[in-house]
């Protein structure tokens, strides 16, 4: 009976593929969290050890987490893109590793 988009770019998209009939039908519901409210912290515990210990990590490594749909749409080369800078920065720089949590279309490739 309607669609929710996440931004107005989202909700422009999707009135651009119904029938006019059906575009007032679409409504912006922007996400609840803001970035803003998060900062980088230190992990502690027995999940970050056995995270690090799987990913080769050590106690100096910064763990990078993504949570999604694993999905085209969510443009996840971009983030291995990313992945792949911070891999070839000089020696000394930031120890980074992934964490990806989430199902979708893409799993079996990013697995």
């Amino acid at each position: 009976d309607g669609h929710l988009a996440n931004s107005p770019y989202t909700a422009d998209e999707l009135r651009a593929a119904l029938p006019p009939h059906r575009q007032h039908a679409v409504h912006v519901s922007p996400p609840v969290l803001s970035a803003e409210w998060f900062e980088p912290v230190v992990a502690a515990g027995a999940m970050r050890a056995r995270l690090l210990q799987a990913l080769g990590g050590s106690s100096a490594t910064r763990l990078a987490v993504y949570v999604g749909r694993l999905s085209r749409e969510k443009n996840l080369g971009l983030l291995l893109g990313m992945m792949e800078r911070l891999a070839g920065v000089e020696a000394g720089g930031p120890d980074v590793r992934l964490v990806i949590a989430g199902s979708g279309p893409l799993q079996a490739e990013l697995e």
